[in-house]
């Protein structure tokens, strides 16, 4: 069997996750496959197997560049973010733009099978959650927002975010700004700020401009 270098086989596995994420976004999860994904790169489905055993484990490596993408994310905002509820508004708006914009379709939340989250992704996933979940607490503390329950909020807040790769299209009426905005909406009424949310939206998007989101990962 011919050896493929390391920076070839990134090549290969970055173009091949690129076309499954593209594939999981147009198709859904369980109408994508390993042939329609090989199709989409017109190439034999053989080929695929060579670099990835299954759907499931380029689903998992997709999941994994997406949250590792967002952990550092998290970071960038936590470091800019004056206020929770700027933080708040950096980690809605990043989140977005990670499942849209950095890595379109590769982050399929609600479909993903339990076992692809085994190993080095579950923990991924709850450290970020837990991102989130802290920045609603302190920002509870700190009198800047109110929720009965930080956790029971976060899950909602990213219930929602998630629930938009069903539905959105980044060429269609409306904008990230927008889906950012009328889902934090709720938390300013509740903490009583009458204002707009899409000047907040709008200052932490200038947030994105120095930041690179990484590329597919291979760890």
């Amino acid at each position: 069997m011919v050896q493929l270098s390391a920076k070839h086989l990134h090549s290969k596995r970055r173009e091949i996750l690129e076309a499954a994420a593209a594939t999981f976004r147009e198709m859904g999860l369980r109408k994508s496959s390993m042939r329609t994904i090989a199709a989409r790169l017109n190439v034999a489905v053989g080929q695929l197997y060579y670099y990835f055993e299954s759907k499931d484990e380029l689903l998992a490596w997709c999941h994994r560049s997406s949250l590792s993408c967002l952990l550092r994310m998290a970071d960038h905002v936590e470091a800019a973010a004056e206020s929770r509820l700027e933080q708040l508004c950096g980690l809605v708006f990043g989140h977005l733009s990670c499942l849209h914009d950095w890595f379109p379709g590769s982050m399929a939340h609600i479909d993903v099978p339990t076992e692809a989250l085994d190993g080095p992704l579950r923990p991924m996933r709850d450290a970020y959650q837990q991102r989130l979940v802290a920045c609603l607490e302190e920002g509870q503390k700190r009198g800047e927002f109110s929720c009965h329950d930080p956790k029971l909020s976060a899950l909602l807040l990213l219930g929602s975010m998630n629930w938009s790769t069903r539905w959105y299209r980044p060429n269609g009426k409306w904008g990230l700004d927008d889906l950012a905005s009328e889902i934090l909406r709720p938390i300013f009424l509740g903490a009583g700020l009458s204002l707009d949310p899409m000047p907040s939206v709008h200052r932490v998007a200038e947030w994105f401009r120095t930041f690179k989101p990484q590329e597919w990962t291979d760890e």
